[in-house]
């Protein structure tokens, strides 16, 4: 079976349990390398050190070749996804258990028996696309960014000629026509490539030798990290690199970017398509750390079930922790969802089969799989392969297995652990002289390896304890897992450590060079908050919270060289993993399990870690900035860090200002993809650093007023209607000019109206047209209908007149006044003011004639359509229906919406 995957499912690769799988290799006098990180180190050197990067004797090595007590699950998994290739039902699993239990090994295990080791193909001789992604508990990344990046990754991992077949399946050629997802979605493939760029090698671009994406010289020129589509003459709202207080204070429905329906269309489209050309196995891993908006879009494709919404060749494998999920947790309210979902759709399902006038409907299995901790045995035979015995042998260590297996409960990364921990005490050591492992309390209390104790013997050079009790193990282990990771981590190089603290309030994968770029940043930033009594960082000592505190606060050179040399030896340690598909010179890596960056994390607490946060931050706004290395998650990460200090540390208004800019370009980003969640929480984080009483002063107002309508536009969009109130205010009290004020007018008409206070809305509509100076009289609907037919400018328009506004190429600048006449328009059509609609629609078309056409225009003219139903002709209601279709296909950019309202 081949694969086109998201990750290269190499030895730890992509688990984080790593501890989960053993088949350990017994030590002997040759150079022994550690399996995990798929790097040979120096095989000169009997001992690994910071000096000559050799293998260090104190390191026990653990390689992934056996999957420990998992037989039942491992069995369960393929007898589903044999089922979903028989049955064309998709397949939706959530696996949960503890951290650390391994839900990402046994995921991975089975992901590589499907497709064979090394991708060759399998018994089942078909070709399967692996889609894997993962949260992180910060929330660093941009909204759906697990989702974006298992994409992006999936994307990459294609070769050229699969590029360019699955790019004619989606999108067609000109011989075959348009392919099954151009006829879904046509030019909203615009929403995919805003989610996820990579996608423009299939649905736009062309492919590389390598496989990558050759971006036209359309793309080379945008500023905001994303791929462009052919435009159809509007622009949007869009992040990276946009003028602060620039653009209108409106925009239009084409202008907004994606609503969540339409991207989550768009995305389910997508994965239909890829699923209608080969099966799908997609993962995605800490659900319980998901955005709002990503569990959203899960809810939509998983529960889109049957006809021709079905993912009929997919298998879903949604793993999370079991014990960070409650009862009122939104992962909670999404399962619960999906069950009562589908099983309507079940429901649904069997009438229609059991009717002879319509074929049954295909519907989605829901399964709920809980991975139990391993049992003692499992860990005694895990110990056992470690440590080199044969399985005859086994009970010889029970007394060992048993101290393990009681502190650890039975959790392999704890066992990974707790092992490394008695091999850094000498209490569990390897005889070179014998070629064995053994074990001493004794070790532990003098600090160093003693001879075999006399209560053994030895067998094929085993240590075998006869005597010993075993329970002392207990007083040596460290009080819990954080304990025990922090006290390897304390043993690492000062850079090393020091790399890892940093690397923790990155993000899950980093690289090298960003590393460098924060390291190097230390000074650019230093306000005297962090202080350090700690003597020089070349002084060999244990790492420690005094020793990270001296480190940052120290201006320093750090080189590549070092910071490669110090991450490789994480990665020997089993602390980092690689990430093989990188290119050398941007060599990824990721911590080895979530546990190893959480106690990465805890070095820096309080007032030290808000200053780490400060440093982290503005070294990656600066990075994310610069247009040719920048990338979206740099600029989230640096919001999420600035966001998190206190307000004392942005003290001066540049520093102020440029934290604001940030969170309005992330919202800006968040808005592109209906991130609209995401967007309020970073708008609302940007005005808050300043006082109300500040931040609408000279220095910030432009600032303010673009964060305010932003904010406003994106509340709307999330129905919060009642939040809207406290904004509304605030800009109608600061603004200076009524266009500053028009998005709150805006945002009052959609507030009423949204409590279905139409007449309301019509007062306050024409006071507001009225401030605006447009000549309107109060009461519309009291002018007689033969007045009103006297005065028709709709009727009166000649066919050149017309012709000349379809084809016309003014557009209008301001559309202040007719987005104000559209919102009236909705409640005096729906409150049967036909004589209000009528009178608006011809200021509307007077406005136009003068200042140019606007998709507003034929919304707008479209309600007169009432009036002449009622006080006119059938026919001149006809015939105005008719010529605002003709406008609205010559006036580019139009959205679906207004065609339906049309």
């Amino acid at each position: 079976m081949s694969v086109h995957n998201s990750m290269e499912l190499e030895e730890h690769d992509y688990s984080g349990e790593f501890g989960l799988v053993g088949n350990i290799e017994q030590q002997d006098e040759t150079a022994y390398y550690n399996s995990r990180s798929s790097v040979l180190l120096d095989s000169n050197h009997d001992n690994y050190d910071e000096e000559d990067g050799s293998r260090d004797g104190k390191i026990i090595h653990f390689s992934k070749r056996k999957l420990y007590g998992r037989e039942k699950e491992l069995a369960q998994l393929h007898d589903t996804f044999q089922r979903n290739l028989q049955t064309e039902q998709a397949e939706i699993i959530f696996l949960s258990g503890y951290s650390g239990s391994g839900k990402s090994a046994l995921v991975q295990e089975f992901v590589q028996q499907i497709i064979g080791s090394n991708g060759n193909q399998s018994a089942t001789n078909m070709s399967v696309h692996v889609i894997m992604g993962k949260y992180q508990e910060l929330r660093l990344s941009d909204p759906f960014g697990a989702i974006a990046n298992a994409l992006s990754r999936w994307c990459k991992s294609l070769s050229r000629q699969e590029m360019k077949d699955l790019g004619h399946h989606c999108i067609g050629t000109s011989e075959q026509g348009a392919g099954e997802l151009s006829q879904k979605i046509g030019d909203d493939v615009s929403v995919l490539l805003d989610l996820v760029p990579e996608l423009s090698c299939l649905l736009i671009g062309e492919a590389t030798d390598k496989g990558k994406t050759t971006v036209s010289d359309k793309t080379k020129n945008r500023d905001d990290g994303h791929v462009p589509v052919p435009s159809q003459g509007v622009k949007k709202d869009t992040g990276r690199g946009s003028p602060i207080g620039s653009g209108s204070n409106h925009l239009s429905q084409s202008q907004q970017g994606p609503n969540k329906t339409r991207l989550q269309y768009c995305v389910h489209s997508f994965l239909q398509c890829i699923c209608s050309h080969r099966p799908i196995i997609m993962h995605l891993d800490d659900l319980q750390w998901a955005d709002d908006a990503s569990l959203e879009l899960l809810l939509s494709i998983l529960s889109a079930d049957t006809g021709s919404s079905s993912l009929p060749s997919l298998l879903f494998i949604g793993s999370y922790r079991s014990n960070a999920v409650y009862e009122d947790h939104p992962l909670t309210a999404l399962m619960n969802d999906l069950k009562e979902k589908l099983s309507q759709s079940q429901v649904a399902s069997s009438l229609s089969a059991a009717s002879e006038s319509a074929p049954g409907t295909m519907a989605t299995n829901l399964q709920f799989l809980d991975l139990p901790e391993l049992s003692r045995v499992h860990v005694q035979e895990f110990l056992a392969d470690t440590l080199g015995y044969e399985p005859e042998q086994r009970d010889e260590i029970a007394p060992l297995s048993d101290a393990i297996f009681h502190k650890t409960l039975g959790n392999m990364f704890y066992v990974m652990q707790a092992t490394e921990e008695l091999v850094r005490k000498n209490v569990l050591y390897y005889d070179s002289v014998i070629f064995a492992w053994q074990w001493n309390l004794q070790a532990e209390k003098k600090g160093t390896k003693s001879a075999a104790p006399r209560d053994v013997e030895t067998s094929k050079g085993h240590i075998i304890s006869t005597k010993s009790d075993f329970s002392k193990f207990q007083g040596v282990f460290s009080e819990g897992i954080l304990d025990m990771v922090r006290s390897k981590i304390e043993h690492m190089p000062d850079l090393l450590a020091l790399a890892l603290v940093v690397a923790s309030h990155v993000r899950a994968i980093f690289d090298a060079n960003t590393l460098l770029h924060i390291l190097s940043s230390w000074s650019d930033y230093d306000d005297g908050t962090m202080q350090s009594d700690t003597p020089s960082v070349g002084e060999k000592s244990a790492i420690s919270k005094t020793m990270i505190k001296h480190l940052m606060s120290s201006s320093h050179t750090v080189t590549k060289e070092d910071l490669v040399k110090n991450l490789d030896r994480a990665v020997y340690e089993g602390l980092l993993l690689r990430e093989p598909e990188t290119e050398a010179v941007d060599q990824e890596y990721k911590f080895g399990h979530d546990m190893i960056q959480e106690a990465s994390r805890s070095f820096v607490q309080g007032e030290d870690r808000n200053q780490l946060l400060f440093r982290v931050g503005h070294a990656l706004a600066l990075l994310g900035s610069n247009l040719s290395t920048g990338q979206d998650w740099m600029l989230f990460t640096a919001a999420h860090h600035l966001n998190s200090v206190p307000r004392h540390h942005h003290k001066t208004v540049s520093n102020k200002i440029k934290v604001m800019e940030l969170n309005l370009r992330t919202a800006r980003l968040s808005t592109g993809v209906a991130g609209f969640d995401e967007a309020v929480g970073l708008l609302r984080a940007g005005v808050a650093i300043l006082d109300s009483a500040v931040r609408w002063s000279d220095e910030y107002y432009d600032l303010t007023l673009e964060m305010f309508n932003l904010l406003l536009r994106t509340e709307l969009n999330l129905g919060n209607y009642e939040l809207l109130k406290p904004l509304i205010t605030e800009v109608l009290e600061n603004g200076r000019t009524l266009r500053d004020k028009s998005p709150a007018f805006f945002s009052t008409l959609v507030a009423l109206r949204q409590e279905r206070e139409h007449d309301v809305v019509v007062e306050t509509g024409i006071s507001i047209l009225q401030k605006f100076g447009v000549d309107i009289p109060d009461d519309l609907e009291g002018i007689p209908p033969e007045e009103a037919n006297a005065n028709d400018r709709i009727s009166d328009l000649s066919l050149e007149e017309k012709a000349d506004l379809i084809s016309s190429s003014k557009y209008a600048e301001d559309e202040t006044i007719l987005v104000v006449i559209d919102k009236i328009l909705g409640s005096s059509t729906v409150a049967g003011k036909f004589m209000v609609s009528f009178q608006l629609g011809q200021v509307a078309l007077e406005f136009c004639m003068a200042e140019g056409v606007s998709e507003y225009l034929p919304r707008i003219l479209v309600h007169s359509c009432h009036y002449y139903r009622k006080h006119g002709t059938p026919r001149q209601s006809y015939d105005l229906a008719i010529w605002c279709q003709e406008m609205l296909d010559q006036i580019p950019g139009v959205t679906p919406s207004t065609y339906c309202n049309v």
